[in-house]
């Protein structure tokens, strides 16, 4: 893909709410950071209209060029290559008893997963390491 790709780190807590970063690499270098946030779906949604297509959420914020990490919230602005390198170190470290380790390829054999979770935490509990929710190869949209 020549350095041209774009992913999503996607976190959702168990009741719904979360959120989402996207980020775009041109060339090896990452280019932009998108984030925004989702709530929980209602219990009883309104109807639907089958002739009106919902609109994709808007981003709450988008960082290009040197606005790159500026904002606290979201995944780190970090190429692929620096997510396996994250994810061999997460793989090397020796777990203590009460942790548990995840790896995770996509269908075309690409890191998806590399991380840790406490197993004393039933819910929401926070993985250590890199957890991506999905890969986009070429350029980005």
């Amino acid at each position: 893909c020549n350095g041209n790709y774009s992913y999503s780190v996607r976190w959702q807590s168990f009741v719904g709410f979360g959120h989402e970063t996207t980020v775009v690499v041109k060339g090896n270098k990452v280019a932009e950071r998108r984030y925004r946030e989702f709530k929980a779906p209602a219990r009883r949604p309104a109807p639907k209209n089958p002739n009106v297509k919902p609109k994709p959420p808007e981003p709450l914020w988008v960082e290009k060029g040197k606005e790159l990490g500026s904002h606290k919230k979201g995944a780190a602005a970090k190429t692929l290559d620096q997510l396996y390198q994250e994810a061999a170190a997460v793989a090397k470290r020796k777990l203590p008893a009460n942790e548990r380790r995840y790896l995770i390829f996509n269908k075309q054999g690409l890191l998806l997963s590399c991380f840790t979770v406490d197993t004393r935490i039933a819910d929401d509990a926070p993985t250590k390491g890199v957890n991506i929710t999905s890969i986009q190869l070429g350029k980005a949209k």
